[in-house]
């Protein structure tokens, strides 16, 4: 009877293993959107990444691969593109076709002035087509039954790159055009949507060979290995916390780092010497020992260790001296201080943020810093709305190449975390990606990159240390490359042998 017991616990744990296996995935709020035009949170790409596919995707070796595109090739100088597309259906069971690839690349284009895909602005025919003068783009063509092509006027070597964006996923709109997938959009991702609650979502496979069944749940305890290990199927740490009973290890170095964003809208961080004030005064070392950041991973520059020109930070003698003597000269004294808050997210290791953050200023004696600890969800909706003065925050790469990293600071961009606007930046990312040559357009980044810097729009911080993914067996992760390990795509993942 004991025996009966625990078998029938076991088969109606979370997680079994059947035909209808299902595995659970942490997240730190579950997405309320999924519009693939407003992806800004890496909640919103985890789950989109199962639900739509795209025409290229980057490969172990940081070569684009075709996905959806079985073939492509560039023709008449480098400035025509065709593609040449595989077999493939979307979640409805409908196949995808030309038609709808061009119809889904469409509506992805017209928002690319607030993503990251500047390349489709060398696309023949952008301007009017962005401008609502023409329904139709003039360079994206149908070229057979299954081929089409994209011609350009200028050199535009990043245009796979913008194509393998998620925010580029190949999809079927809501009637109204809505690309939320989930509201009704319909993805060609290898998996679909069974079940959405504000607490949990699940989705339900359609292919691949991955589990069955992916259900997302949210918790405040994300990374925390002995709170979730009987939860959850996949748990992210940011140190070797040694090998796991029950549980496959696998290397992960995601290409991020942390940072503070300044609200470069509002008064006071509209000026560019308070900006530079707070940025020499922080205690840079101190606040590495504090949050558990490796002092190795401490960056000065925007490109984070594993990246190209990844710039560590050095400590200039006379800092902090010269950040006293700007807000003395701004009129900040200790009886009259500079105040204002830092916006973070609730999760483990930051309850005591607020003595941390107080102490990593410490050196500043004419401010006065509050800490809001707030639900990831809150977070979310006050970055979107621009309600705060500093945001701590995590700053993925989305790529090796940093053009989506550089591209996410252009003045139109929904990524645009600090509402940065400045033209002389702009045109410098902008012309970075525009260069064919890899050696020039990398001499163009460290331009652009220091236009960002010097006019201290963010304070950056750390490359997030190299970690681990722990994935409870059976499962293990397919990939090999720690920096494109990717664990949230369960349609990578395979069941280890017995």
């Amino acid at each position: 009877m004991k025996s009966l017991i625990l078998l029938l616990i076991y088969a109606f744990s979370s997680t079994t293993w059947g035909d209808e296996q299902t595995v659970v995935l942490p997240l730190k709020a579950i997405p309320s959107d999924l519009r693939l035009d407003r992806l800004i949170q890496v909640d919103q790409i985890r789950v989109a990444r199962l639900l739509s596919g795209n025409l290229f995707e980057v490969g172990e070796n940081l070569q684009l691969e075709g996905k959806l595109a079985k073939n492509s090739y560039w023709e008449k100088g480098g400035k025509k593109l065709y593609i040449e597309l595989g077999e493939a259906t979307f979640s409805d069971g409908s196949p995808m076709n030309v038609d709808s690839v061009i119809h889904s690349l469409s509506d992805c284009i017209k928002s690319g002035p607030k993503n990251t895909t500047s390349a489709f602005s060398k696309i023949e025919g952008y301007r009017d087509f962005i401008l609502g003068k023409s329904k139709r783009l003039k360079g994206l063509l149908k070229e057979g039954k299954n081929k089409m092509s994209l011609q350009t006027t200028h050199f535009a070597p990043l245009m796979k790159e913008n194509l393998s964006a998620v925010s580029c996923s190949i999809i079927k709109p809501l009637k109204k055009g809505s690309n939320d997938l989930l509201s009704g959009a319909i993805g060609t991702g290898p998996y679909t949507i069974e079940k959405k609650t504000p607490k949990m979502l699940v989705l339900r496979k359609r292919f691949g060979r991955g589990p069955s069944r992916v259900k997302f749940i949210s918790t405040n305890h994300y990374g925390n290995f002995d709170k979730l290990k009987s939860k959850v199927d996949l748990i992210l740490v940011d140190s070797n916390i040694g090998d796991k009973k029950g549980f496959n290890k696998h290397k992960n170095s995601r290409l991020a780092y942390w940072q503070l964003s300044f609200n470069n809208e509002n008064e006071p961080f509209n000026n560019l010497n308070l900006r530079k004030a707070l940025s020499l005064g922080l205690d840079y070392k101190f606040l590495a020992e504090r949050m558990g950041h490796e002092t190795a991973n401490l960056q000065e520059g925007l490109f984070p260790l594993g990246m190209r020109g990844f710039r560590p930070r050095r400590e200039k003698p006379g800092n902090l001296e010269k950040a006293n003597q700007i807000l003395a000269q701004m009129g900040y004294r200790k009886e009259k201080p500079l105040k204002f808050s830092i916006l973070l997210s609730k999760r483990k290791g930051v309850e005591n943020s607020s003595r941390i953050w107080k102490k990593a200023f410490k050196g500043l004696s004419s401010i006065e810093i509050s800490v809001e600890l707030v639900e990831h969800r809150e977070l979310i909706k006050r970055r979107r709305e621009g309600k705060f003065d500093l945001l701590f925050h995590g700053k993925d790469t989305g790529s090796h190449d940093p053009h989506i990293l550089l591209a996410s600071y252009l003045s139109n961009s929904h990524f645009n975390t600090p509402r940065i606007k400045n033209r002389m930046c702009d045109r410098l990312i902008e012309k970075s990606l525009e260069i064919y040559d890899r050696g020039q357009r990398w001499d163009s980044y460290k331009k652009a990159e220091n236009c960002l810097l010097n006019a201290y729009f963010i304070i950056p911080l750390a490359t997030l240390n190299s970690g681990y993914a722990l994935v409870k067996r059976p499962w293990k992760i397919a990939r090999k490359n720690q920096y494109l390990l990717k664990p949230y795509d369960v349609d990578k993942w395979v069941k280890e042998r017995p």
